[in-house]
């Protein structure tokens, strides 16, 4: 199973459902499960950030001076 953004809290959800009626349900019918991209975690910081204008220390704009040209040897 491939989850992508939004998609990996809706299966995770009905991961949870399935076990709940049936234990074994997840075991016998999903072999593997990938995360691309979900929300786990990210979604409360970004929002965070987007409705306040804050942004973490590592996230700050580092500016810099023009880059050396580059010298063949």
């Amino acid at each position: 199973m491939l989850a992508h953004s939004w998609g990996d809290n809706v299966w995770r959800t009905f991961m949870r459902w399935a076990s709940v009626d049936d234990a074994g349900w997840v075991e016998r019918h999903v072999a593997a499960y990938v995360n691309i991209a979900g929300t786990i975690l990210g979604v409360s910081k970004s929002v965070t950030s987007l409705l306040s204008g804050a942004r973490p220390p590592r996230a700050r704009r580092v500016v810099r001076g023009p880059a050396e040209p580059t010298r063949s040897i």
